[in-house]
């Protein structure tokens, strides 16, 4: 819904404090930074605990907005250093963070109740669902997927009165954001812990395509939809960069703040000009406009040589521009006669109250009203500017210019010393940051199976059942995806199985919750109660069958990124029976998080890794196919070659979306035997023999060589 008829909030990026300061002379409304660590730009410049301060003091001065970014998972033994930096920021000023840890966002709101929390990009947030959920989290906006088009972002904004932040320019990831594990598991740089090596703008070749970077995107320009973006209600269009330099921040900045003043849309000229500061090849939209029409190849570019020149020959002009902060209005009131001189100053809700000296009684001429406003509104070099001057002035008086130039430098001073003042938010309680309890490592897990295909092949469900059959001493659970045929669910329903369940898709926009819903009722039907879910907004999906009395049993997927205590009781609180952790934690920190939970916990036993989630399908664009191929009855799988010849293929996906997997398969035999309460294996492209003979080597206890522990 349309929230209010204000121009919306322009957001930039400061990697660094001359970034910051640019971003202020450009006419930012608010910056979002760093503070010295847990945040998903790990290698920006950074900000000394000195230049911390002095951004707060001025954007207090210039009545502008600094957001915290936060925006990493945190492990349990980082819990007390991330909480302790949020300390330390806050009492500088900071009240408002950026977060992705759900863990981390409860353990901040427990301890500060006053302190603003925004959902990050990077917790997936996709439909409305997922921005109900997050607020009764206690989130005071959401920062949508970049992924999410234009029609559901409008029914989103539709539905909710929580904020919504929209990414309108900068680089995007091929993958939707939060999903891509790419670099981590592969080149052991987490993009979830803020050290993504970007391997998507890497070669890969696929055998009968023409183009070598599949991966690599234009980076997004929205500026012709400033206007469209305001009507629907978006609260903050937000420039992508903190990695960027002062001049791309300036530049990019200043050109979105004219066009949002004059409640315009950019043109093709600025389009053009803002693609030399800094662009792949050009500009996408198709995100946003066209996200299930036309080819992906629209949207591929790299950075070329043709690139970098033009962004140096648009710096190098960039530079020149005189900038400066801006100026803050002060109202100025003075009260003059022969007794006293008063002067107050007021800015942006503070007010000072400097005094000398009365004056002269005038023998000759009087000195006027308009050389007494003359005098007092020469603010210089000071942060303002004078904006209503007020002159009470008792009878025909002779005032020094001195004196009136002496009262104006001192309310300025004080003024000034005054924004650096504040009272940081209340903290209530110290928060317990780690469980101190010693798992038992001698309890077997349950083998839980998932599928990578979205019609799993008769071949890998008579594996599973074979292994279930001759196996009677464990237990085993099987997720089936929500699309596989009611047969498959059933015959799995007479396996023996302890659980049959569905698990969820990824992700679903507001425009494919019908077809989502539908289908529960109809595994209900069929006497399914388990649900793994994927996504935070799924559990209000599922709430709304509940309010039918569909009530269903939630377990949450590694999809969440669970990665400390703290999130698995948040998640045990909001009715997930069990939680599977995150792939990005080591086997050893593995074994403590979540205990002390209600939740039962799961790791990764065994399976490729998924890579990326891509809103496309890269087949279809790169091979073709029938437009009309049910993706949930589609094998197709193609394989993105690199330079050293490591060979990653896709899966299909809900909604024509791609699973791009690892080279290797992941086996963590530890998931057995950590104290885990079950171990996820995940079936893509094994044959039968390979699952058996994975699993029967892993109950005896063999040791397996070829695979990676990632």
């Amino acid at each position: 819904m349309k929230r209010n008829n204000l121009s919306p909030e322009l957001l930039a990026p400061a990697g660094d404090y001359a970034c910051f300061e640019a971003a202020l002379s450009a006419g930012a409304d608010a910056v979002y930074m760093g503070g010295g660590g847990f945040n998903a730009r790990a290698y920006a410049g950074g900000f000394t605990d000195d230049e911390i301060k002095k951004a707060f003091s001025l954007s207090r001065l210039y009545g502008k907005k600094i957001y915290i970014t936060l925006n990493t998972i945190v492990f349990d033994k980082e819990m007390k250093e991330a909480l302790s930096l949020a300390d330390r920021l806050i009492s500088y000023g900071a009240d408002t963070f950026i977060v992705q840890d759900i863990g981390l966002a409860k353990c901040l709101k427990k301890a500060y109740p006053d302190i603003i929390l925004h959902a990050s990009t990077q917790m997936t947030c996709v439909n409305s669902d997922g921005v109900k959920k997050l607020s009764e989290l206690g989130f005071s906006r959401a920062v949508i997927a970049r992924e999410v088009p234009k029609k559901d972002l409008a029914e989103i904004a539709s539905k909710t009165d929580t904020e919504l932040e929209y990414f309108v320019h900068g680089a995007l990831c091929v993958s939707v954001s939060g999903q891509c594990l790419f670099s981590s598991v592969v080149g052991k740089r987490s993009g979830n812990r803020g050290e993504c090596a970007q391997p998507c703008r890497m070669c890969y070749t696929v055998q009968g395509a023409k183009n070598d970077f599949p991966l690599s995107l234009k980076d997004n320009f929205l500026g012709g939809y400033i206007n469209e973006l305001s009507d629907m209600g978006i609260s903050s269009l937000k420039i992508e960069g903190r990695m960027k330099s002062p001049e791309y921040v300036y530049g990019v900045v200043s050109s979105y703040r004219k066009a949002i003043d004059e409640k315009r849309n950019m043109s093709d000229r600025e389009k053009t000009d803002l693609s030399a500061l800094f662009s792949r090849s050009g500009f996408t939209d198709r995100y946003f406009s066209h996200n299930s029409q036309g080819s992906h190849f629209s949207m591929i570019g790299v950075r070329t040589d043709k690139d970098k020149e033009k962004t140096a020959k648009a710096e190098s002009e960039i530079k020149k521009i005189k900038k400066t902060l801006p100026k803050t209005e002060a109202d100025i009131s003075c009260t003059l006669s022969k007794e006293m001189t008063c002067l107050s100053m007021t800015a942006n809700g503070n007010t000072v109250y400097v005094s000398d000296k009365g004056c002269d009684g005038a023998v000759n001429r009087p000195t006027t009203e308009d050389e007494i406003r003359s005098q007092l509104e020469k603010l210089g070099d000071t942060p303002f500017k004078a904006g209503n001057v007020e002159i009470n002035k008792e009878g025909d008086l002779l005032i020094p210019k001195s004196l009136l130039n002496g009262l104006r430098r001192e309310a300025a001073e004080r003024l000034t010393e005054q924004f650096s003042s504040f009272t940081p938010i209340k903290k209530l309680e110290e928060e317990e940051t780690s469980e101190k309890h010693s798992p038992s490592l001698d309890r077997s897990a349950a083998i839980r199976f998932l599928f990578g295909l979205p019609d799993p092949s008769l071949e890998s469900l008579n594996a599973v059942c074979d292994v279930i059959s001759k196996n009677k001493s464990k237990e085993f659970e099987i997720f089936l995806p929500l699309f596989a045929d009611d047969r498959v669910f059933t015959s799995m329903m007479s396996t023996g199985a302890k659980t049959i369940g569905a698990q969820m898709p990824p992700i679903f926009f507001d425009s494919e919750k019908t077809a989502v819903i539908s289908r529960l009722e109809a595994l209900y039907g069929l006497g399914i109660r388990h649900i793994l879910c994927e996504n935070i907004g799924d559990t209000e999906a599922l709430r709304g069958l509940e309010e039918k009395g569909k009530k269903m049993i939630l377990h949450a997927g590694a999809r969440f990124n669970t990665a400390n205590s703290h999130t698995c009781k948040a998640l045990s609180c909001f009715g997930f029976e069990s939680v599977t952790l995150s792939r990005e934690i080591n086997e050893k920190g593995a074994k403590y998080t979540g205990l002390g939970s209600d939740v039962r916990r799961g790791a990764v036993l065994y399976g490729y890794a998924p890579l990326m989630l891509l809103q496309r399908c890269l087949y279809r664009d790169m091979k073709g196919c029938a437009a009309d191929t049910p993706w949930n009855k589609c094998t197709r799988s193609l394989t993105l070659k690199d330079r050293t010849k490591a060979e990653f293929f896709t899966l299909p996906a809900f909604g024509h979306r791609n699973i791009l997997f690892n080279s290797v398969a992941t086996l963590r035999p530890d998931a057995l035997k950590s104290g885990f309460d079950f171990a996820t294996f995940t079936i893509t492209r094994e044959s039968t023999k390979e699952i058996k003979d994975i699993l029967y080597s892993l109950f005896k206890g063999k040791e397996l060589q070829g695979y990676t522990g990632r």
